[in-house]
Formats: C-alpha cells, sequence, structure tokens
C-alpha cells in the first residue's frame, strides 16, 4: 500500500490528545500555554515559557510519530488556534481545556 504518511491521520486530533496527556500530567496547565503551543506550532517558532513548551514539544513528539508533514503541522495548529481563541476566558483560565477534553471524548 502506496499512502501519503497523513492520509488517514487526524492532525488536530493529534495535536488535542497532545494537549490533554499534558494537562493529565500538569495540574497547573493553563489555556494560555495551549494557545502558545499551537501558535508556536502555526509560525514554527519556540516559546520561553516552561508550560508551553512542554505542550509543544508533545505535540511535536505525536507529530513526528505520525509522520505529519510541515504544512500540515501549521494548517491544522491554524485551524485548531481560531477554535482555541474562541473558547478561551480570562475567567476560566481553564475553560479550553475542559472544551478540548469534550470534545475529545
Amino acid at each position: 500500500m502506496n499512502r501519503r504518511p497523513t492520509d488517514g491521520v487526524d492532525v488536530p486530533q493529534l495535536l488535542i490528545e497532545a494537549v490533554l496527556s499534558v494537562a493529565e500530567r500538569e495540574a497547573a496547565l493553563n489555556d494560555s500555554a495551549v494557545v502558545g503551543a499551537l501558535r508556536a506550532i502555526k509560525n514554527g517558532s519556540t516559546s520561553r515559557s516552561a508550560y508551553t513548551q512542554a505542550v509543544c514539544e508533545e505535540m511535536i513528539r505525536r507529530l513526528d510519530a505520525a509522520a505529519v508533514g510541515e504544512p500540515q503541522r501549521r494548517k491544522a495548529a491554524g485551524e485548531l488556534l481560531t477554535i482555541a481563541l474562541d473558547n478561551t476566558d480570562s475567567e476560566s483560565p481553564d475553560r479550553l481545556i475542559r472544551y478540548l477534553a469534550l470534545i475529545a471524548s
């Protein structure tokens, strides 16, 4: 079977699973770290925040394991970033994480 590596891979789902994996390990993880990680993936940059970096590294690890290329990474992160920004609230710093957990279940 000659498939491209990302055929059948739900790239946004990989990103969401990475966020939830870090959130499970890091109780202090908040939405701003998730937004920062999505921005870093979308822009191909890095972050100075330890929490953002932890999320970003987990995302990259999962994307690498699924052989997801740079264009697909950036596109999926951009799409998820749009959703993320619509689901954050300064009064509830984990609203986005809870939302991602809900849509992932």
